[in-house]
């Protein structure tokens, strides 16, 4: 069905579907001539998809970049500064937003917070394709757990470094898509290759075990 959003609003950009709920982004909605992004939800009523919660950003804020639902959870990023993750709770048959999810490692301007998302019921992933933990601008993904009714950050992944020289290569986007079922995780470098002008890409998956998240294969 046609939903409300300006002209070039790229709706679309991203969709994430469970069950009877989905959710649309479109990053480049206007109000008065702004861009602010806008994120509409949807549950199937019958054989109809009916609008059930939709939100602006803030102007410049480009809300619905990535978005998310699993259940009665659902999450969307914004591209404003280092980018926000808002994350929304179904509580008797509303939306309500429940957290605002930020980098772990702090916040710098241009840093892709929330350049992908994956919800699996109490469990999140979320990608910063320019976070530094194990390297300049080489990835990250946060591992946050709801514990108690309480997003809260579990563990932050880094990507594998090179066999060859021990070291984790820059720029290669590790974080920009995430999938997640229970305690595995794959996470792809879209830009990893052999050398800074090969980009074959990867991907790497990961498993939680007693000791924490451990990549097992890529």
């Amino acid at each position: 069905r046609s939903l409300d959003v300006t002209p070039g609003a790229e709706l679309g950009y991203d969709v994430d579907i469970d069950g009877d709920f989905a959710s649309v982004g479109a990053r480049r909605h206007e109000v008065a001539g702004v861009e602010t992004g806008r994120v509409v939800l949807l549950e199937r009523d019958g054989g109809e998809w009916v609008p059930t919660f939709e939100s602006n950003g803030a102007p410049g804020e480009n809300v619905g970049f990535r978005v998310a639902v699993d259940g009665d959870v659902a999450a969307y990023s914004t591209r404003y500064g280092a980018g926000d993750v808002w994350v929304l709770e179904r509580v008797g048959g509303f939306w309500t937003a429940a957290a605002l999810l930020q980098d772990p490692l702090g916040t710098v301007p241009g840093a892709s917070f929330g350049s992908s998302i994956a919800i699996d019921g109490d469990r999140m992933a979320i990608g910063n394709i320019w976070g530094s933990p194990a390297g300049p601008r080489s990835g990250a993904v946060h591992v946050f757990e709801r514990v108690g009714g309480v997003w809260v950050h579990d563990e932050t992944l880094a990507p594998r470094a090179d066999p060859g020289n021990g070291q984790v290569p820059m720029f290669i986007d590790f974080g920009h898509s995430v999938a997640l079922e229970g305690d595995t995780l794959a996470v792809s470098s879209p830009r990893r290759g052999d050398g800074f002008d090969v980009r074959m890409g990867e991907v790497e998956v990961f498993r939680r075990g007693p000791g924490g998240w451990q990549s097992i294969q890529a």
